[in-house]
């Protein structure tokens, strides 16, 4: 838990344009209310809610440990 509170912050910043899971209070309502604003402008497109069933392991660990390891060294020992 402390070398996640240690990181938190770079990597909010790392991931802020592509996620809402880190360093983002109120993630869910947030989404939500983009999704509403988005559809409001743009009446023709549609929205889908997606559950891929277990899509973490579809996502190479070695090749995951490699680019956390690079931008967050500090992590490096404990992966």
């Amino acid at each position: 838990m402390a070398l996640a509170r240690t990181v938190r912050k770079a990597v909010a910043e790392l991931l802020a344009a592509a996620q809402l899971g880190v360093g983002v209070s109120s993630a869910c309502e947030h989404i939500l209310h983009e999704v509403e604003a988005h559809l409001f402008l743009h009446p023709e497109h549609a929205g889908a809610q997606l559950d891929f069933r277990n899509a973490f392991n579809l996502v190479s660990r070695g090749v995951a440990k490699a680019v956390l390891t690079r931008a967050f060294p500090v992590v490096g020992p404990y992966l």
